[in-house]
């Protein structure tokens, strides 16, 4: 049986990633979009790559890195 590892993605590489700014990265946080962790009080954000493939794998983002309406709704936690 394998182990599935999660992979951690910084600001960087999630901007890279999805062809971001890191403001559109706090705002998206703010709203919810994604979720940033922190480990051991460090001031560096990890994000998961898996939680990441998930919003992008809904469709919900434009290639300008805007978020459809209908989807910021569907990706707000209840």
């Amino acid at each position: 049986m394998e182990q599935e590892t999660n992979k951690w993605l910084n600001v960087v590489q999630l901007t890279q990633k999805l062809q971001i700014s890191r403001r559109t990265v706090y705002r998206w946080m703010k709203l919810g979009v994604v979720r940033g962790y922190r480990f051991d009080g460090s001031r560096t954000l990890y994000f998961l790559d898996s939680e990441v493939d998930a919003i992008l794998k809904m469709n919900v983002i434009a290639p300008s890195g805007r978020l459809d309406k209908v989807g910021i709704e569907e990706l707000k936690p209840k």
